[in-house]
Protein backbone atom coordinates (compact mmCIF):
# COMPACT_ATOMS: atom_id res chain seq x y z
CA UNK A 1 0.00 0.00 0.00
CA UNK A 2 1.30 3.45 -0.92
CA UNK A 3 -0.06 6.76 0.37
CA UNK A 4 -0.59 9.47 -2.24
CA UNK A 5 -1.47 13.13 -1.75
CA UNK A 6 -5.21 13.78 -2.02
CA UNK A 7 -5.17 17.52 -2.70
CA UNK A 8 -8.49 19.35 -2.98
CA UNK A 9 -9.08 23.10 -3.45
CA UNK A 10 -11.58 23.18 -0.57
CA UNK A 11 -10.34 21.42 2.57
CA UNK A 12 -11.42 21.13 6.22
CA UNK A 13 -8.13 22.65 7.38
CA UNK A 14 -5.71 21.75 10.12
CA UNK A 15 -7.39 20.06 13.09
CA UNK A 16 -7.16 17.36 15.71
CA UNK A 17 -9.65 15.71 18.05
CA UNK A 18 -12.07 15.22 15.12
CA UNK A 19 -13.87 12.07 14.06
CA UNK A 20 -14.32 10.35 10.70
CA UNK A 21 -16.41 7.42 9.47
CA UNK A 22 -17.28 5.93 6.07
CA UNK A 23 -20.93 6.54 5.08
CA UNK A 24 -21.99 4.02 2.39
CA UNK A 25 -25.20 5.90 1.48
CA UNK A 26 -23.05 8.75 0.11
CA UNK A 27 -20.00 6.65 -0.83
CA UNK A 28 -18.07 9.18 1.25
CA UNK A 29 -16.08 9.64 4.42
CA UNK A 30 -17.77 12.03 6.85
CA UNK A 31 -15.60 14.24 9.08
CA UNK A 32 -17.00 16.16 12.05
CA UNK A 33 -15.63 18.61 14.59
CA UNK A 34 -12.24 18.74 16.24
CA UNK A 35 -10.13 21.80 16.93
CA UNK A 36 -7.63 23.90 15.03
CA UNK A 37 -4.95 26.10 16.58
CA UNK A 38 -7.49 28.72 17.71
CA UNK A 39 -10.94 27.18 18.28
CA UNK A 40 -13.12 24.09 18.65
CA UNK A 41 -15.06 23.27 15.46
CA UNK A 42 -18.57 21.98 14.75
CA UNK A 43 -18.49 21.62 10.96
CA UNK A 44 -19.31 18.52 8.91
CA UNK A 45 -17.36 17.63 5.76
CA UNK A 46 -17.56 14.79 3.25
CA UNK A 47 -14.73 13.33 1.21
CA UNK A 48 -15.57 11.44 -1.98
CA UNK A 49 -13.99 10.99 -5.40
CA UNK A 50 -10.89 12.91 -4.30
CA UNK A 51 -12.71 16.06 -3.16
CA UNK A 52 -13.73 17.60 0.16
CA UNK A 53 -17.13 19.29 0.48
CA UNK A 54 -18.45 21.32 3.42
CA UNK A 55 -21.80 19.69 4.24
CA UNK A 56 -22.96 21.74 7.23
CA UNK A 57 -21.98 24.16 9.96
CA UNK A 58 -25.30 23.51 11.75
CA UNK A 59 -26.04 20.52 13.93
CA UNK A 60 -24.03 19.34 16.92
CA UNK A 61 -22.26 22.06 18.88
CA UNK A 62 -18.50 22.42 18.35
CA UNK A 63 -16.61 19.63 20.13
CA UNK A 64 -13.50 17.53 20.27
CA UNK A 65 -13.15 13.76 20.62
CA UNK A 66 -16.78 12.71 20.09
CA UNK A 67 -17.53 9.04 19.49
CA UNK A 68 -18.97 8.29 16.04
CA UNK A 69 -20.01 5.02 14.43
CA UNK A 70 -21.83 3.84 11.33
CA UNK A 71 -24.97 1.99 12.51
CA UNK A 72 -27.36 0.37 10.02
CA UNK A 73 -27.97 3.21 7.52
CA UNK A 74 -27.09 6.21 9.70
CA UNK A 75 -24.18 7.74 11.58
CA UNK A 76 -24.48 8.01 15.36
CA UNK A 77 -22.43 10.69 17.14
CA UNK A 78 -22.21 10.82 20.94
CA UNK A 79 -20.61 13.17 23.44
CA UNK A 80 -17.23 14.83 23.22
CA UNK A 81 -15.66 17.81 24.96
CA UNK A 82 -16.39 21.52 24.46
CA UNK A 83 -12.68 22.38 24.75
CA UNK A 84 -9.58 20.72 23.36
CA UNK A 85 -7.86 19.84 26.65
CA UNK A 86 -9.11 22.34 29.24
CA UNK A 87 -7.32 24.61 31.68
CA UNK A 88 -8.17 26.88 34.64
CA UNK A 89 -9.76 29.50 32.37
CA UNK A 90 -11.63 26.99 30.16
CA UNK A 91 -12.24 23.80 32.15
CA UNK A 92 -13.13 20.48 30.57
CA UNK A 93 -16.86 20.21 29.85
CA UNK A 94 -17.90 16.75 28.68
CA UNK A 95 -21.04 16.39 26.55
CA UNK A 96 -23.59 13.58 26.72
CA UNK A 97 -25.83 14.36 23.77
CA UNK A 98 -26.63 12.04 20.85
CA UNK A 99 -26.94 13.03 17.17
CA UNK A 100 -27.99 11.06 14.08
CA UNK A 101 -26.79 11.88 10.55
Amino acid sequence: MIFISAYSAQIPGVRNGHTMVYYPAMHAIILFGGANESKVLGDTWSYAKGKWELRSEDGPSPRTFPAKVMADDYILLFGGNEVLFGNDKHPVHYLDDTWIY
